[in-house]
């Protein structure tokens, strides 16, 4: 697999990153809320910008944005280096800004009024901001130095430090003592539960990162499991329409997964339907010059409540399968064929023999021309039935190949001048295609037979000005001859038994032709196939190892 199966685990600089950037955004925003307002709303008493007090609010507002563009252009040089060298520099990055911004809020509460200042509660903000940023213990060192700056305001004011006009007042005094209390009481307790919650949903958020991570890698495994296995899967809605066709399907099918999408599934399929009740059956389909077999298998596509939201279908290509069913079964036939023709032929040939010599002394006896006419047919038949008698022996108990090299061009050239002087199948073009280099290990007298069989069926079912077309190639190891003609087909019926002995489709034919060439080509280890359509023609296959092994070589 191309993507690393463990969970990918987010770079902890990332989630800081993210909160640090939000900090910087949160400064400005508050610093133009708080400050602003107060020029605007002119809680000294000044009424222009020349009162010394708005005036340093002023600049202390254009200061902050200018230490934060400053941060900006600063961070963005703390991102090169290894990712834990990085970190390190961003977390120290962060504590200099918190450690600024609680200096930034002194100096505001300095500047609106110590201890009576509307900006004293920022302090809480900082601390807060620190137990984000940084978790509950940044918090807690932060809140020392906050701490610290708040009693100096509440001393300075308790001692008369403050150019306040006239003595501190006891109510003034209280009013110092009582607003540094609340203020730093707030913050601890900001610092002890803003950390805490802090850390809780770090921990929590990490967790989610994990638990999303694993999510998205265990549905990429799914998807290459999908995407892998041998099987096509389609799925469909309740509405008959195509949600989902993984590669194998679509390459079964001779489509693209995209072109189908939300088509209706009985294009594809013509005998589904749109309910989800679960079945089998098989369905022939063309894709290219290629005819398939698929087996399908419809199954009901359930939600997380286990109500139907639609069905799947997994099929396989099931052509080999079947193509090796039917040739089990035409083997079985044959097993068959020859254990009656061991006894069978013997009992029919000595009783021929009998009659054709008893015919052949009444020839000699007889002067009728009509008697002598009649016993001459006689002695034809009985001859025929002979030949007949004695092919079918043949194909029954052949004799085993004797191999050797076989050069397959010459082999060809005279088969097909043989048959080109036949009246039988005159007026039938043959078109020829072996590449001269060819060989391959066989027997020659049965390779001639087999050729002669395929190439003389093909002639006589084409028609006079016909084509039959021979073709050899190799591939992996193999021959592969295939004869094409263009004569009446057969029906897929006819295909089926088109190898059994005495099965013909010709009225002078024995049935006996082809199932000797079926039994050849089985004893050079090799299959014979074939594909046609009524009214289009045929095409027999003949695939043969290139060199043979075994005991038979």
């Amino acid at each position: 697999m191309d993507a690393d199966p463990r969970p990918r685990r987010p770079r902890p600089e990332q989630t800081l990153d993210a909160r640090l950037q939000t900090l910087m955004v949160s400064r400005v925003i508050l610093i133009t809320l708080f400050l602003g307002s107060s020029i605007v709303l002119d809680p000294l008493g000044g009424e222009s910008l020349g009162n010394p007090e708005k005036r340093s609010l002023l600049w202390l507002i254009i200061g902050t944005y200018a230490i934060t563009i400053a941060y900006g252009l600063v961070y963005r040089r703390l991102r090169g280096g290894t990712e834990a060298a990085a970190a390190r520099r961003v977390a120290r990055f962060a504590a200099v800004q918190i450690g600024l911004d609680l200096a930034t809020v002194a100096l505001a509460v300095e500047l609106t009024g110590g201890t009576e200042s509307v900006f004293i509660f920022l302090n809480t903000l900082v601390i807060l901001a620190a137990a984000v940023v940084l978790g509950r213990r940044a918090a807690l060192y932060y809140l020392v130095p906050a701490t610290g700056l708040i009693l100096l305001t509440v001393t300075r004011e308790a001692t008369g430090w403050l150019r306040v006009a006239g003595p501190v007042s006891d109510i003034r005094l209280f009013g110092a003592y009582l607003s540094g209390i609340t203020h730093v009481s707030a913050m601890f307790l900001v610092a002890l539960l803003a950390g805490y919650l802090s850390d809780q949903l770090r921990a929590t958020g990490q967790e989610l990162r994990f638990a999303s991570a694993d999510l998205e890698d265990l549905r990429a495994l799914n998807a290459r499991i999908v995407d892998s296995i041998n099987s096509g899967i389609l799925g469909y809605d309740l509405d008959g329409r195509v949600i989902t066709l993984n590669p194998t399907g679509a390459r079964l099918l001779g489509v693209r997964p995209d072109d189908v999408i939300l088509r209706d599934v009985t294009t594809l399929f013509p005998g589904v339907a749109a309910g989800a009740t679960p079945q089998r059956w098989e369905q022939v389909v063309t894709v290219g010059p290629r005819r398939q077999i698929l087996g399908l298998s419809r199954s009901p596509l359930l939600d997380g409540r286990g109500q139907p939201t639609g069905s799947i279908v997994i099929f396989q290509d099931l052509t080999q399968l079947r193509e090796l069913e039917r040739a089990v079964r035409v083997s079985e036939r044959l097993a068959a064929v020859g254990e009656l023709a061991a006894g069978l032929a013997h009992e029919i040939r000595n009783p021929l023999a009998g009659i054709s010599g008893s015919v052949q002394l009444l020839q000699q006896a007889v002067e009728d021309p009509l008697q002598l006419r009649l016993m001459g047919i006689v002695q034809r038949e009985i001859d025929r039935l002979d030949g007949l008698i004695a092919s079918f022996l043949r194909f029954a108990r052949p004799r085993p190949p004797v191999f050797e090299d076989v050069a397959l061009g010459p082999l060809v050239g005279e088969l097909v001048e043989m048959l080109a002087r036949r009246e039988d199948v005159a007026g039938v073009v043959f078109a020829v295609e072996v590449p001269p280099t060819l060989h391959l290990d066989a027997d020659p007298d049965m390779l001639r037979q087999v050729l002669l069989n395929l190439l003389l069926n093909a002639a006589q079912a084409s028609a006079a000005g016909g084509r039959v077309a021979l073709t050899a190639t190799e591939a992996d190891g193999q021959v592969v001859l295939a004869v094409q003609d263009e004569g009446v087909g057969m029906s897929p019926a006819d295909q089926e038994r088109i190898f059994d002995p005495f099965f013909t489709t010709r009225v002078d034919g024995t049935g006996l032709g082809l199932a000797q060439v079926h039994r050849m080509v089985e004893d050079h280890r090799g299959v014979l196939a074939v594909e046609s359509e009524p009214g289009v023609g045929s095409t027999f296959t003949v695939r043969l190892p290139q060199k043979q092994q075994g005991e038979a070589a």
